[in-house]
């Protein structure tokens, strides 16, 4: 059975593929490695768009898009699962459909989860322990960036206005910064 949180996506009509293909690559990255999806991101650092579907507004994992874009419908009872383990990857040969199973064997054998007791698996502790600094998928800064703008408020060089319009950040996160309420961590 298919993810019923996720809509399936026909493809009917040429030009809605080609208006969400144009949304689409406008916001990956491509590299030789990852293509990275540059838009909005779910928990764990999943790519999400917004498309409207059979009359409906909804938010699709980028990719499971990418995945029906470039090879096809996903098969039913599968999840669209990465080689690369990078959420935000969108290439389509970075991609595969496969079972629940199959997704948590692979990431056992990879070292992201361990085998578990008679409840089941567990996350790695590694897994577990929250990301934090530029290792959060949900980073806008750098660790460079943080010291900069701490040591250019106090130095009267930059207003927090002026700061968070430079660095392309809200004030409410230059004020945590400068407070340390965020990025406590760096200097």
């Amino acid at each position: 059975m298919a993810d019923p949180r996720v809509p399936r996506l026909h493809w009917d009509n040429p030009a809605i593929k080609d208006s969400v293909l144009e949304r689409f690559w406008r916001l990956v990255v491509k590299s030789d490695g990852c293509w990275e999806w540059q838009g909005g991101k779910a928990g764990k650092g999943y790519g999400i768009i917004g498309l409207r579907h059979n009359g409906q507004q909804s938010q699709v994992y980028t990719h499971r898009l990418s995945y029906e874009l470039h090879i096809g419908p996903i098969p039913d009872g599968r999840f669209v699962c990465h080689h690369c383990d990078n959420p935000a990857c969108v290439r389509p040969d970075h991609l595969f459909a496969g079972t629940q199973k199959e997704n948590l064997a692979d990431a056992i054998q990879k070292g992201r989860m361990r085998s578990g007791d008679q409840h089941g698996l567990r996350l790695h502790p590694e897994a577990c322990r929250p990301r934090r600094g530029e290792s959060s998928p949900f980073a806008k800064l750098t660790a460079q960036q943080v010291s900069e703008i701490r040591e250019r408020y106090a130095a009267g060089k930059a207003s927090m206005p002026q700061l968070a319009k430079e660095y392309h950040v809200g004030y409410t996160q230059v004020n945590s910064i400068i407070h340390r309420r965020k990025w406590a961590h760096i200097a």
